[in-house]
């Protein structure tokens, strides 16, 4: 069975200053897996690749790294256009939350087999409303990305358009959803 692909771009982080190119790192990770703030970036980061049937939400998640402090960093995602027709998802059907943490002050007991990390910590769990976060020196910021592929999405590569003036050349992270042919029930 055939499966089209749909690119999506991550407009990008705007920030209030050009300067920070250099010193602000953004990655994909699994979204099985927590990110921390002391998370690093892999040496190759990759692309994110989210698998849907038509008619599914599925998941994504990035990191944010700044070796400087950062104001009023915010994500922009990029409708999606068909690479050969006149198809269009909107950029209503993608969403992005900052993902929150909650202090650990300590483990459960007997936990030690399926710990993530040892208390005390901060676990990265909840999906925040903010529009806006400052992002301090050396601290990785998750976000997460949420893909709800139309039920009547036509076959074929969708690509985000990436405008380099709005973000000042800081570029963006491609992404690709892969909608089957199979269609999941209504939502």
């Amino acid at each position: 069975m055939r499966a089209a692909t749909l690119w999506m771009a991550i407009v990008g982080m705007l920030l209030g200053s050009l300067a920070v190119a250099e010193t602000l790192s953004v990655w994909p990770v699994d979204p099985h897996v927590k990110v921390f703030r002391d998370t690093t970036p892999p040496e190759k980061p990759g692309s994110v690749v989210m698998q849907a049937a038509r008619n599914e939400c599925e998941p994504a998640q990035i990191a944010l790294r700044s070796a400087k402090p950062l104001a009023g960093v915010r994500v922009e995602l990029s409708p999606l256009r068909h690479a050969v027709g006149r198809s269009v998802i909107d950029g209503d059907r993608l969403a992005w939350n900052f993902v929150g943490f909650i202090p650990l002050k300590k483990n459960t007991r007997a936990s030690e087999a399926i710990q993530i990390r040892a208390a005390p910590c901060e676990v990265p769990d909840p999906l925040l409303d903010d529009r806006t976060k400052d992002l301090p020196a050396a601290s990785t910021q998750p976000v997460w990305i949420t893909a709800h592929v139309p039920r009547d999405a036509a076959p074929g590569v969708y690509r985000g358009h990436r405008d380099h003036r709005l973000l000042g050349g800081l570029g963006g992270l491609g992404a690709a959803v892969e909608p089957f042919r199979a269609l999941a029930p209504g939502l």
